[in-house]
């Protein structure tokens, strides 16, 4: 009897797994005749949106911003793509003021997970140069068969999407009034999801520094690949001592790595030719009103690109 048995399970295993493979052929053939990704589709059906995180400091937050839910970047990107008629984008401001490397690159997996985007924008290392790094588990690289399944199966990229919640998520984020220069805390809510972010202020010796931010960089992009959201880095605005150091290094392990990039260094350079920029940057090289507008404008003509399947 349990040898009839085990054969009836073995033969409803088999053929559970014959539609798996069939269904992942049906999907890899479709894709030769769709025009845009599988998975961004499957996404729309679920949540009549594309996601993207805004991931990084007090430059992504919006400090000194008079109204940031409106003003900063992440919610002018918003604003600007939905004026047209294109799929609606939605954008998470992740931001929070001293974040440096370490700390994002310990989040980026629990961001991930709990927000499943499509887009993933990290504008990061500035803060490197003053706050303390926080100590980081090994990250093992994505590879066996588990890796090759999350980066090239488009029944796994459907799943993972269609497993995100309906309806836009609110971001409330808590700010410690007792945070000073020394240290800061807060926490980031969304749903059930908590993540704890701030800083310590710690002074390090920049070669050594730029070189961890480098290495923090690349993990991110290795963590990327794991994934089924897009990496994409983006550099400051702004180029003044610390903000420069972190914009070559940005570009370097973008370049390195084959990780897309959005410039903004470039972008503000010909309308700061003297570092300060009084009419698009505040005096510490956070943008301006107009400098975020200017950011959310720049963002928005690359993401017809952006938010298509990476090779």
């Amino acid at each position: 009897m349990w040898t009839r048995v085990m054969a009836r399970v073995a033969l409803v295993a088999i053929g559970l797994a014959f539609a798996v493979i069939l269904l992942e052929l049906v999907l890899q053939f479709a894709s030769l005749f769709v025009e845009g990704p599988l998975d961004t589709d499957a996404a729309s059906f679920r949540t009549g949106d594309q996601r993207i995180l805004s991931l990084g400091d007090s430059n992504t937050y919006g400090v000194w911003l008079a109204e940031r839910e409106r003003e900063s970047y992440p919610s002018q990107l918003q604003i600007v793509w939905n004026e047209t008629d294109r799929r609606p984008v939605e954008v998470l401001n992740l931001g929070y003021p001293g974040t440096n490397s370490s700390r994002l690159l310990a989040l980026y997996p629990e961001f991930i997970e709990a927000f499943s985007p499509n887009v993933v924008i990290v504008m990061i290392g500035v803060n490197d140069f003053w706050t303390q790094p926080i100590a980081l588990a090994d990250q093992p690289r994505a590879s066996g068969p588990l890796g090759f399944l999350k980066r090239h199966s488009r029944l796994y990229k459907g799943l993972f999407i269609l497993s995100r919640r309906s309806g836009a998520l609110a971001l409330d984020v808590d700010d410690d009034p007792d945070s000073d220069f020394e240290k800061g805390e807060g926490t980031i809510r969304a749903g059930e999801h908590e993540f704890q972010v701030g800083w310590t202020t710690e002074i390090g010796e920049p070669e050594q520094v730029e070189a961890e931010l480098r290495e923090n960089l690349r993990r991110l992009a290795d963590l990327a690949e794991r994934s089924t959201a897009r990496l994409v880095f983006m550099t400051y605005p702004g180029r003044f001592r610390y903000y420069g150091v972190a914009n070559e290094a940005i570009r370097a392990i973008a370049a390195e790595t084959g990780t897309p990039l959005v410039d903004l260094g470039r972008v503000f350079e010909p309308l700061c030719p003297d570092v300060r920029c009084p009419d698009w940057l505040y005096e510490d090289q956070h943008p301006k009103v107009q400098g975020y507008r200017l950011v959310a404008e720049t963002i928005s003509a690359r993401l017809p690109d952006l938010l298509r399947e990476p090779n």
